[in-house]
Formats: C-alpha cells, sequence, structure tokens
C-alpha cells in the first residue's frame, strides 16, 4: 500500500439534492482504506440529499504503516439505518452479522436499517433481498477469460 485518499468532509459534499449518492471501496484511483474516510457524519448528510448505496469494503479494511489488514466497521449499527443499498460479498457478511448464510445476513442487514441489500456470492452469482423477497441472480460463465484484472469480488 504507497498511499491512500484524504477523507471526505461533510463541506466537501455539493449542497444539491440528488435521487441516490454512491458511496464506493473505491473513488478515483484511491483505495478508501476504512470508515474515516466516510465518516458517520457524512452518511448522514448525504443521507439528507438522497438515497446512498454503499460498497462495504472501504469499511472492513484498515490501513496500517503499508499494510491492510481485516477489521469490523465500529459506526456500523448506527451508519446502516441511513444506507440505502448496501454491497457486501460472502466475507464482508460474515464479517459485519457474523453469520455464514447469506439469506440470514441479508435479513439481519435489513433488519439493522438497510432497505435493499446485496450480496455477491462469486461463481454462485448475486442476492438481492428488499426487505420482502430475495432475488438470486446466477452468475455467467465467460466465454474467455482475457484478462481478470479487475472483476472485482471473489
Amino acid at each position: 500500500m504507497l498511499g491512500i485518499t484524504t477523507s471526505l468532509q461533510n463541506t466537501d459534499i455539493p449542497r444539491f439534492q440528488a435521487k441516490r449518492k454512491n458511496i464506493e471501496g473505491y473513488i478515483g484511483t484511491g483505495f478508501v482504506d476504512n470508515a474515516d474516510d466516510f465518516s458517520l457524519e457524512v452518511i448522514k448528510e448525504l443521507s439528507l440529499k438522497g438515497l446512498i448505496a454503499v460498497d462495504s469494503q472501504g469499511y472492513l479494511r484498515e490501513v496500517r504503516d503499508t499494510h491492510v489488514y481485516p477489521t469490523d466497521w465500529t459506526d456500523k449499527r448506527e451508519a446502516l439505518r441511513y444506507i440505502h443499498f448496501l454491497k457486501v460479498n460472502e466475507h464482508e457478511m460474515e464479517v459485519l452479522t457474523g453469520l455464514s448464510d447469506p439469506h440470514e445476513a441479508a435479513r439481519r442487514l435489513h433488519e439493522w436499517g438497510v432497505k435493499e441489500v446485496l450480496v455477491t456470492l462469486g461463481s454462485m452469482g448475486s442476492l438481492i433481498f428488499n426487505g420482502t423477497d430475495f432475488f438470486r441472480i446466477p452468475a455467467y460463465k465467460p466465454a474467455q477469460v482475457v484478462d481478470a484484472t479487475g472483476c472485482g469480488d471473489t
């Protein structure tokens, strides 16, 4: 790890209304290393402007020196109440909830306040839970793998 981005502050948020705000684990070429990059205060501020979509990966990693370590999201229970869409992979869902079953984990995240949960399951596809129904999205096998760089989750 050679460098990280600076934290986003409430003053960095433009004064406009939008239907959605997307907080991803990556911003440009900078790696969001921990929850300090998008603090609870920033999440709350963004929730006043529209629906928030969050990729949990940046909240579950901590940078010390030049190494990245897994960690739990300290403010998760409060922050999740302000998040409409949450994307987690099978490992992140288990860190967040302590549950290994994707259906149970999605239900728990919804109970904690997330409106729609997307769990990516690698070659098993994805699962979406909207609080009422589960939707299974199959993984599609590529005809040919040319370069797997940047393909995403496990």
